[in-house]
């Protein structure tokens, strides 16, 4: 054996996995009126009492705004306004969880606003730190990749698609955080615990489990029905849209092009049907490509029970 064959033998093929699955779209409101409840609430008038808002509201920043898992365990109670530009809308910002701008509530000895980033503020005005910094095993850690922040503030906003998502957010985020003031919580975090303490990921992860299950699926990443499924649904569904590249990468936050790949790449069922359309309009065209004549090529004799060439006689046996 040569050396050049050698070597093309020791390298590593390459593989096209399969794309992550995306959490069904059409079973998503299931998910959150019927899955994510308070058991023993359900007959309740008020909606705050029937309905675990809290993981709605994190369910939502990842379906229909494409947040990562992470991201929503950064935000603030001061990240959620009104959208200017658009009426009723939630205007979201998630800040980097140590270079973001803090918030203007934290006042020097003459009641002025200290600028200060998210790092300071926490450990100055709260005796805190960013979640980043809390040990993996801390049942407060939250991760942040590499997301692409906007300007000099270090934050990404969300971007709503469909845009009427905005509206149920902002509808559902009043009247949850009617709830949380309710609540003794010693930190800006939004989500919280029913103690008042930082909402933990592994928490959240066991009650999107719980939900899922309750409207009848099983909740496992293969299926896409895990939490980081609602984030490549969002992908999908701008793929779907026919999205210009560009504007997905920015609304998903993306360091290059090549990041929304495994997001946007479509499952076998779209390249089918992508594929079978196009071959329609081929065999439209005048100078489209037959399918090849095998008697041309000499197999009279192969297929005596015309399996591949129907019942020519050609193709039969001679007696």
């Amino acid at each position: 054996m040569t050396r050049a064959r050698n070597v093309l033998l020791k390298k590593t093929p390459i593989i096209d996995h399969d794309k992550a699955k995306h959490f069904p779209d059409e079973r998503f409101h299931d998910l959150i009126f019927r899955g994510f409840i308070i058991p023993g609430k359900q007959k309740s008038a008020r909606i705050e009492e029937r309905l675990n808002l809290r993981d709605i509201l994190i369910t939502l920043l990842m379906h229909y705004g494409g947040l990562r898992m992470s991201e929503p365990f950064h935000l603030y109670v001061h990240d959620v306004m009104l959208d200017p530009l658009r009426d009723g809308t939630a205007w979201v910002r998630v800040y980097h969880p140590s270079l973001g701008q803090a918030p203007n509530d934290w006042l020097d000895a003459k009641g002025k606003p200290i600028k200060c980033n998210r790092d300071e503020y926490l450990r100055g005005k709260w005796g805190l730190q960013p979640r980043t910094d809390y040990p993996e095993s801390h049942q407060w850690h939250a991760g942040w990749k590499n997301t692409v922040v906007d300007g000099s503030l270090h934050f990404i906003d969300v971007n709503w698609f469909p845009t009427w998502a905005g509206e149920l957010f902002w509808k559902l985020w009043v009247f949850y955080m009617a709830q949380r003031a309710q609540l003794q919580c010693e930190h800006p975090f939004a989500f919280v615990t029913l103690k008042g303490k930082p909402y933990g990921i592994d928490s959240f992860q066991r009650a999107h489990k719980t939900a899922v299950q309750r409207i009848g699926l099983q909740a496992a990443k293969v299926l896409g029905t895990s939490p980081h499924g609602h984030r490549h649904a969002y992908g999908q569904r701008c793929r779907e849209a026919n999205l210009d590249p560009i504007v997905i990468k920015k609304a998903m936050h993306h360091a290059s092009l090549e990041s929304q790949v495994v997001y946007t790449e479509p499952p076998r069922a779209a390249v089918m049907r992508a594929l079978e359309s196009a071959m329609q309009r081929h065999r439209d065209e005048e100078n489209a490509l037959p399918p090849p004549d095998f008697l041309s090529y000499g197999f009279q004799d192969v297929d005596p029970l015309g399996l591949l060439s129907g019942s020519n006689p050609k193709l039969l046996r001679r007696s």
